[in-house]
């Protein structure tokens, strides 16, 4: 009686146990059915998601989709999906100029179609001043110290902000225009579109030249156009300065020897002849700022000093091709390096050999690199938050010059100055 007890006792036990675990593993098996299907839900969802922004063109502002960290100054849309319309389709550049009269790239120079004569490996854009087409344009492009009446923006043009003015003459687009523009078209080489007042390109073959015998005639030392006698970068402090030390003569508007504009190119001619030395000053010390005051000097006979920007190597230019005076403590210490090249034939010459390797590009170059922009859709949507347009372009970057803290002294027999 006892053992069938005992076994009644534990078939029962058994049987509980069994009851047990299949209520257990049904439990789990339910559990785990219902982790797959939402898992497979949630997958399902992501996907349809990714799908739909490939196939829906984005528009922005996406204040969700945006990126901005505190030390950018634009904003970003990552997603670069928007609509630029199909490959190969035409692109419109609409310049937003003042008047009729205004041609500020000289494009117009250029035969129809412009992108094509410019010989751009993308050239499918059209460029027009016509302001009716605003509305059908890709991209606009503004003039910065000639804004004009804002147009309506539409969600697919890209506004480009243009200038090659220092930061120490130019203002911010503000009030109706801030937070309005994507791009940037200008000389510093952060720009959205690298855009100098000239492009550096190697020559073939460098021009046969006697250079020795072209230096042998000159017989003049250091020459200077300007017409522009108050700067920011108190050039003419410095010429003043440099003047007692070396002759240097003075042409234009701020000396007494004059040139007309309309005599311009046969006076550049007469320096290039008679002189060593060419000034090329610029008005401001700004950031990756170089005019045509070195420019139009890179392809004659004639050394050029140049007074601007630090580092003339970011814009292309090479150290061996000019004489800077940052390289020089003051005015003292660049007349006594003047005067030794004026002695020295062959370290002279060398300057002329070295930039004789080299000649200036087309600067509409830039133009072939926003058509190229406006066709990759790759590109981001960004644009700069209102009052982030002047730090980026103006903040830090008017320099004030460094190397005219000298002071008088009494003349000794030596020296007349000391720096």
């Amino acid at each position: 009686m006892e053992e069938q007890a005992i076994g009644k006792v534990s078939s029962r036990s058994i049987k509980n146990d069994s009851c047990s675990a299949g209520k257990l593993c049904r439990t789990m098996i339910r559990s785990i059915a219902i982790f797959f299907a939402i898992s497979t839900l949630f997958i399902l969802i992501k996907l349809s998601d990714v799908y739909s922004l490939k196939q829906i063109p984005v528009r922005y502002p996406i204040p969700a989709a945006k990126v901005v960290t505190k030390e950018s100054q634009t904003t970003t849309y990552p997603d670069t999906k928007v609509t630029l319309g199909p490959p190969g389709k035409p692109k419109l550049i609409l310049s937003w100029t003042p008047g009729p009269g205004w041609d500020y790239m000289h494009l117009r120079d250029y035969a129809k179609p412009v992108f094509k004569s410019l010989g751009c490996k993308i050239d499918n854009c059209i460029y027009t001043e016509d302001k009716s087409l605003a509305d059908k344009s890709d991209a606009i492009v503004f003039i910065a110290r000639s804004l004009g009446r804002k147009p309506k923006k539409l969600p697919h043009q890209r506004w480009v902000w243009v200038t090659h003015e220092s930061s120490c003459y130019s203002g911010e687009a503000g009030g109706a225009w801030a937070g309005m523009f994507n791009w940037t078209m200008t000389f510093r080489r952060d720009s959205t579109i690298f855009t100098p007042y000239q492009f550096v390109v190697e020559r073939e073959k460098p021009l046969a030249k006697n250079f020795t015998a072209i230096a042998l005639k000159k017989t003049k030392s250091v020459a200077w156009m300007v017409s522009n006698c108050h700067t920011k970068s108190n050039r003419e402090r410095y010429v003043a300065e440099l003047k007692k030390l070396i002759p240097v003569d003075v042409y234009g508007g701020c000396g007494p020897l004059k040139c007309s504009k309309r005599d311009n190119e046969r006076c550049l001619e007469n320096i290039n002849r008679d002189y060593k030395f060419y000034l090329s000053f610029e008005n401001s010390i700004s950031t990756d700022y170089v005019t045509e005051k070195f420019w139009k000097m890179l392809d004659r006979d004639i050394v050029t000093v140049t007074r601007g920007p630090a580092n003339y190597s970011r814009v292309g230019i090479k150290p061996e091709w000019h004489i800077n005076t940052n390289d020089f403590k003051s005015p003292k210490d660049l007349a006594a390096y003047l005067k030794y090249l004026d002695k020295n034939v062959t370290a002279y010459v060398q300057y002329l050999e070295w930039k004789n390797q080299y000649t200036t590009g087309n600067r509409l170059k830039a133009y072939c690199d926003l058509c190229a922009k406006l066709n990759d859709p790759s590109e981001p949507v960004t644009w700069f938050r209102p009052g982030t347009l002047a730090n980026w372009f103006n903040k830090g970057h008017c320099i004030a010059p460094k190397d005219l803290n000298f002071k008088r002294r009494k003349r000794r027999q030596t020296d007349t100055f000391i720096y």
